[in-house]
């Protein structure tokens, strides 16, 4: 075993909370039933049940471990420890019987004789055994696991946590309800306000893992618990400023944000910083250094907002040297568009191809100039590449017999969209259509 238990009680541990002290011996036959078959019958261990059906018992609370249950009633019952090299055998077969009468010690060999001898023994020939059948589990009337839980609360401290007093496993209290391990801060919410909700965790208010006051607990989300984790300093790996390869301090990522959504060239930040432009696109919408440099007044969730709105405002603004065409020209393109001359002309005239006359006209291109009378007084959507006036034009002379290539040259479109418009699969609401 190994923590050791001297005359039924566990040896004093350092770094225990205050507390009653519970011997080992009371804790342990309040899981046992012997009242189901007898005395001289099987004592059924009420208490936790590992995966083979033998029974679990906790020794030496937070510093102790995990023993067989068994096992530990062959040592209470003899005062002493198991041998070395010596095993405890079931005379009764049930794994789950602690009597002491039904025990004997025995070497490994012994055991497995004893296995084969009564066809408990598993080969590759046997095959896998039939499930045995165990002691019922009905009708135990020990304690509950609530009046377990309360039994293992300590008074409130001077911070006003009741700490746990039973087994601990990474400084979380631990419980055996139903035969299975639940976290006792956890248990002891579902007995104050009923079963936890799916995807949310119970967080401690006080940051005292032992603490199972229900009113220093509260639900939330595990990202809430991660945030609380680093904001009160319990986080195990460095962040922000603070890790080892951080090469910006948290007032540098606040100015590289509030200046990014200002419209400010990413470019010139990353050579003004030293680092990648993906480094500060990655700063601005919040991905990279979450939890630290954010400006006054914002968080996380309105990075991706104003960074999005920051692109599409890169985005409408015109490129210095990249414009084909001045704001004049662009006004002038408009209203010669306006008066019925065709793209085609336009295009030739100044040097840039229809389709880019045709989304100037739309709106589509230098939207942003802010000229009136973009598109002719009969076209009210933009995604229409022609007038209704100039459809039937396009019509007429078709059906005249002009040739395709002048009628497409002139109005700027291709020689698909116009056996479409003849053909009614474009603009079917306008009429001078083939009467054919």
């Amino acid at each position: 075993m190994g923590h050791k238990v001297i005359a039924g009680r566990e040896t004093p541990r350092p770094g225990r909370p205050p507390g009653p002290a519970r011997p080992v011996v009371d804790r342990f036959y309040e899981k046992v039933d012997s009242s189901q078959y007898g005395p001289a019958g099987c004592h059924v261990w009420r208490g936790a049940l590992g995966a083979d059906g033998g029974g679990r018992f906790r020794v030496g609370g937070r510093h102790g471990r995990t023993v067989l249950a068994y096992r530990l009633a062959w040592e209470l019952h003899a005062g002493c420890s198991i041998p070395e090299g010596m095993e405890v055998r079931h005379r009764c077969d049930a794994r789950e019987c602690v009597n002491p009468a039904h025990l004997e010690l025995g070497t490994h060999l012994q055991n497995m004789q004893d296995k084969q001898r009564r066809g408990r023994l598993r080969t590759i020939h046997t095959g896998p055994l039939p499930p045995r059948p165990l002691p019922s589990r009905a009708g135990w009337t020990g304690p509950s696991a609530a009046q377990r839980f309360r039994s293992k609360v300590s008074a409130p401290n001077e911070n006003g946590c009741r700490e746990w007093q039973g087994t601990l496993v990474q400084g979380y209290g631990h419980i055996s309800v139903d035969g299975r391990p639940r976290k006792a801060h956890r248990f002891a919410w579902e007995l104050a306000n009923g079963p936890i909700p799916q995807g949310l965790v119970v967080r401690h208010k006080c940051d005292n893992k032992w603490c199972v006051a229900v009113e220093h607990l509260e639900l939330g989300t595990h990202q809430d618990n991660s945030d609380d984790k680093y904001r009160r300093g319990r986080g195990s790996a460095p962040r922000g400023e603070t890790h080892g390869q951080a090469r910006l301090t948290s007032n540098d990522v606040a100015a590289i944000r509030t200046r990014a959504w200002a419209d400010e060239s990413t470019l010139d930040l990353a050579n003004e910083f030293g680092i990648s432009r993906s480094h500060i696109e990655s700063l601005a919408a919040g991905k990279s250094r979450p939890h630290d440099g954010w400006p006054a007044g914002t968080n996380r969730d309105d990075a991706a907002g104003l960074w999005a709105t920051a692109v599409r405002a890169k985005r409408r603004a015109p490129r210095p040297g990249a414009a084909k065409l001045s704001d004049a020209q662009v006004a002038l393109v408009c209203e010669r568009a306006a008066k019925g001359e065709s793209y085609r002309a336009l295009a030739v005239e100044f040097n840039v191809s229809p389709s880019h006359i045709s989304a100037i006209v739309r709106g589509v291109k230098r939207f942003h100039d802010g000229l009136p009378n973009r598109l002719p007084p009969d076209r009210t959507d933009h995604r229409q590449k022609l007038s209704e006036a100039e459809v039937h034009v396009i019509l007429a002379r078709f059906h005249a017999g002009e040739t395709r290539k002048q009628i497409t040259a002139d109005f700027g479109i291709s020689m698909s969209y116009l056996y479409m418009l003849a053909r009614g699969k474009k603009r079917r609401g306008v009429e001078c259509q083939d009467p054919r």
